[in-house]
């Protein structure tokens, strides 16, 4: 099986998220958006993962080493382009044998599926695969431009002419290389432009001047969706949600008011719960078969038993365990505890060990 490498890009300031948090630790279903690219890398079988990270990022490199295993971290100390911050991390690839693709941390929706579809494109043949999508509205965006099957250019927005603006299919920024052709293309890659960076974009012209091919897969276009500001980020989050709700019920789990229901990126929910209105799940939240969660109650780091009744307006936090068939009831708080089978709790009260 052939190996797989990642690179996720990570080194950008964010300066339109208007924070002090670097922009990628911002959070999508409770985790930080370049902690979902890295969960889509290792469910996809990266063998190899790097994060590109700029300086002073500190508790970027701190959440990945902590979160994910035999991960290596690369700083970009210029920013001088997505070219630029792949060659940062030549020393993971001079020798790999293998696919490498190259994501950004931003782009908190995507799929391990888009990672596989398009090594498959690899698989057939490709040198390079770049991942596109056909977006509601392409205006300003980078266009995809084929001749039959074959990617000729990347053609920035603002430099179409009027017949390229009128192509559909527009570059999420994804790309895959086997790993000679990264090393073919990558130090022939220049800053003749008008921001002397490094693009990484250039990398198909080149291959195709070398006899390479370059091909296309695609993407829905909220897998690539790129969050570069609050409204942004907003958006993921309803899309996160929504398709969490959606698995969720046609898993077998009844949602009084689905747009009222809140999940984590974890959270584990068996089929014949039922969930009401106004309820919130927090990272580590287990519910299994038969519950039942009253409205307006908040779970996080909890287990919920077979059968157990959960509220309204309860809380179980961090180490709350509630066996079957057991209950939490109005205003109860539950943490560090253990609630035995069938056993109740219906006044108000904390229980803490």
């Amino acid at each position: 099986m052939t190996k797989l490498m990642t690179i996720v890009l990570s080194a950008g300031e964010g300066t339109r998220m208007k924070s002090d948090l670097p922009k990628v630790l911002h959070k999508v279903a409770e985790l930080p958006m370049v902690g979902h690219v890295l969960k889509a890398c290792e469910k996809a079988g990266a063998d190899e993962k790097v994060l590109v990270v700029g300086p002073n990022h500190t508790a970027t490199e701190e959440f990945a080493a902590k979160h994910f295993d035999d991960i290596a971290i690369c700083q970009q100390m210029e920013r001088l382009g997505t070219g630029h911050a792949v060659k940062t991390t030549k020393d993971h690839w001079t020798t790999f044998d293998g696919y490498i693709f190259v994501l950004f941390a931003d782009n908190p929706l995507v799929q391990p599926q888009t990672i596989e579809n398009a090594s498959k494109v690899l698989d057939d043949g490709a040198d390079i695969v770049v991942v596109g999508y056909e977006p509601v509205d392409p205006t300003g965006l980078g266009r995809l431009l084929l001749d039959g099957e074959e990617l000729v250019a990347i053609r920035e927005h603002k430099d179409a002419t009027d017949e390229e603006r009128q192509v559909g299919l527009c570059n999420s920024g994804i790309m895959g290389f086997k790993a000679d052709a990264l090393r073919a293309v990558i130090d022939e890659i220049d800053n003749k432009n008008a921001q002397s960076e490094y693009y990484l974009t250039d990398a198909p012209e080149i291959a195709r001047s070398k006899g390479m091919v370059v091909k296309t897969s695609t993407s829905p276009e909220e897998e690539v969706l790129g969050v570069n500001d609050r409204r942004q980020l907003a958006f993921a989050e309803a899309t996160f949600q929504q398709k969490a709700r959606d698995a969720a019920m046609l898993s077998g789990v009844t949602l009084v008011a689905p747009e009222t229901v809140f999940f984590s990126h974890d959270t584990i929910v068996e089929r014949d719960v039922i969930i009401e209105p106004n309820v919130f799940f927090g990272p580590g939240a287990i519910v299994k078969s038969g519950a039942t969660i009253h409205a307006f109650s908040h779970i996080e780091g909890a287990t919920v038993g077979e059968g157990a009744q959960i509220g309204p307006y309860a809380r179980l936090r961090p180490g709350a365990n509630m066996g079957k068939n057991s209950k939490a009831g109005n205003f109860v708080e539950v943490k560090k505890a253990e609630i035995g089978e069938g056993a109740s709790r219906e006044v108000v009260a904390t229980f803490h060990r």
